[in-house]
């Protein structure tokens, strides 16, 4: 049975969500009605996301630069292999631990045939760079699946000899980094159209 003090809590937490529903269909009217919707991570996380959602979880991963820390590694494959979707790309999503070191097969249609991007994601904190030898595991999939090239996509940054590495390797290889990360999910933002990596 509720007492007095939960009925009492209840009622006023459906209150308060009701004011915060008023508040948002109040700065959201003038929107376009694709524009509207604003998602949580609770729905990000909960999958039930479809294709024609990206836009939305962009918009919050844009206004909420910080909330990609939050997701677990599988989680970040996710968003990343949707960002790859929204630029073009036929994605198909590696198995998770034992995947073999690559995350994502992403797949495409260029100027001069089928193009295949082997994608590492590494979600580590800020702080965590990624090595040399990520990078040249990475570099030693793409040759052993004689891929066209590789993407090694982080929330951190990499290391000095990591990026003395892909020096070497840059036609083949390439890297991004949490700024180029959310770089990316701003220009898709803006322009669905535009280049993957800058």
């Amino acid at each position: 049975m509720i007492s007095f003090k939960e009925a009492d809590m209840i009622s006023s937490i459906a209150a308060i969500t009701q004011l915060l529903s008023e508040q948002i269909e109040d700065f959201t009217k003038d929107l376009p009605i694709e524009e509207r919707r604003i998602i949580s991570l609770e729905e990000f996380r909960k999958g039930s996301l479809q294709l024609q959602d990206t836009l939305e979880f962009v918009r919050y991963f844009d206004s909420n630069p910080q909330e990609i820390f939050s997701l677990n590694p599988r989680e970040f494959e996710i968003l990343v292999s949707k960002l790859l979707e929204e630029y073009g790309y036929n994605v198909t999503l590696g198995k998770g631990s034992k995947d073999g070191g690559v995350d994502i097969f992403a797949e495409r249609q260029g100027m001069f045939g089928t193009e295949l991007t082997l994608v590492q994601c590494k979600r580590n904190r800020k702080d965590r760079k990624v090595g040399e030898p990520i990078v040249k595991q990475l570099f030693g999939d793409i040759e052993s699946r004689n891929a066209t090239n590789g993407l090694l996509v982080t929330t951190s940054s990499f290391t000095s000899t990591a990026l003395n590495y892909i020096e070497r390797v840059k036609y083949r290889l390439s890297l991004v980094d949490f700024d180029k990360l959310q770089n990316m999910i701003s220009g898709l933002k803006k322009d669905p159209s535009g280049p993957i990596i800058q």
